[in-house]
C-alpha cells in the first residue's frame, strides 16, 4: 500500500478529479533523487550509551557528530542511555538497528561504561569475556547486512587525582573501582583481530581532558547535575564529537576517486573540525580534504 501525500492545495482544490488522479500518477511513477544511488547519502548509524545520546541538558557526542560531516551523511543516533554493549542487544535494540541496515552503511559503536559497573548490576560485562563476545556479535551482524562496523573507545570520565593527573577508574559508592581501560584495551583486540576500524576516544580525550585540567574540564565540558563525572553538556558533546571525527579521518581508508564513492572518509568536514580542537593537534594533518 502506499501512502500519497497530496501536494500543498492539491487535495482542496476545484480541479476535476480525472486531472487530480493523473497528477497523483505521474508523482507515483516519476523517478526520485532517493532511488538514484549516485545521490543517496552515506548513512551512518550510532550506537552505545548516555555519553552517546542523551536528553535535555544533557547531550551525547552521536547527537553533535553530524556537525562534522558534509550534506552528504545521513546520521542516525539509535543510543540509549544505561545500556552496555549487553542490554543494547538482549533489550532488542541491536536488532531494531539490524532490521534497518543496508549495504555501505556504517555502524559506529561505542560502549564500556556500564559494562565496567560493578559485576552485581545486570549491565556489567567482563572484559576480557563476554564484553568481547557482545562486541563480535556488532561486528558479524553488520557485516552480515553488508554495513562497515567502526569501534569507538569509550572517552575519560572526569576523574583526577589530587595531583592533577586524569585517572581511568572511578570509585562507585559500594568501594568498586570502576575501571575503563580493561574494556579499552579489550575493544582494541577485538578490532586488530576482526580488521575493524577503531577510533581511540579513550586516548584522545584522555589527552584533551588533561591538557584543559580538572576545573576546566567540569566548567566548560560537563553536565553538572550528577556530579560532572561522566555526561556533557552541548559543548563537552560536541568536543567529544570532533574528536571522534578526527578519529575517523585517521582509521577509515582514504577518500576513493570514484565519483560515487560511499567513503565516510571524503565527507568529513576537516576545517570545522580543526576549529573546536587544538590547532597544534599534529593528527589532523594526516588527512587533507581533496581540492574541490
Amino acid at each position: 500500500m502506499v501512502k500519497v501525500d497530496y501536494p500543498s492545495g492539491l487535495a482542496s482544490s476545484s480541479l476535476p478529479m480525472f486531472l487530480v488522479l493523473i497528477m497523483i500518477g505521474l508523482v507515483l511513477i516519476a523517478p526520485t533523487a532517493s532511488a538514484d544511488v549516485t545521490n543517496a547519502p552515506v548513512r551512518v548509524f550510532v550506537i552505545g550509551d548516555s555519553t552517546v545520546l542523551n536528553f535535555g541538558s544533557i547531550v551525547g557526542w552521536g547527537q553533535e557528530i553530524y556537525r562534522y560531516f558534509d550534506h552528504g551523511v545521513l546520521v542516525r543516533d539509535d543510543a540509549f542511555p544505561g545500556e552496555s554493549a549487553k542490554t543494547f542487544i538482549t533489550h532488542g535494540r541491536w536488532a531494531g538497528v539490524l532490521n534497518q541496515l543496508s549495504t555501505n552503511d556504517y555502524v559506529l559503536i561505542q560502549f564500556g561504561h556500564n559494562d565496567s559497573h560493578n559485576p552485581i548490576y545486570r549491565e556489567a560485562t567482563i572484559a576480557n569475556g563476554d564484553y568481547k563476545t557482545y562486541l563480535q556479535e556488532y561486528i558479524d551482524g553488520s557485516r552480515a547486512k553488508g554495513a562497515i562496523p567502526v569501534f569507538v573507545t569509550p572517552m575519560h570520565r572526569r576523574n583526577f587525582d589530587t595531583n592533577g593527573t586524569l585517572l581511568s577508574y572511578i570509585v562507585d559508592t559500594k568501594g568498586y573501582r570502576d575501571d575503563l581501560a580493561p574494556y579499552v584495551a579489550a575493544m582494541k583486540q577485538v578490532a586488530a583481530s576482526n580488521h575493524v576500524p577503531c577510533v581511540d576516544l579513550f586516548a584522545s580525550s584522555g589527552v584533551y581532558m588533561q591538557q584543559l585540567g580538572n576545573g576546566l574540564v567540569y566548567s566548560s565540558l560537563m553536565f553538572h547535575g550528577d556530579g560532572g563525572s561522566t555526561h556533557f553538556n552541548r559543548k563537552g558533546a560536541s568536543i567529544m564529537a570532533a574528536l571522534v571525527a578526527r578519529g575517523l579521518s585517521e582509521v577509515l581508508p582514504r577518500p576513493s576517486t570514484l565519483a560515487n564513492s560511499c567513503d565516510l572518509a571524503q565527507h568529513l568536514r576537516i576545517r570545522i573540525i580543526r576549529s573546536q580542537l587544538p590547532v597544534d593537534e599534529p593528527s589532523l594533518n594526516k588527512y587533507e580534504p581533496p581540492s574541490p
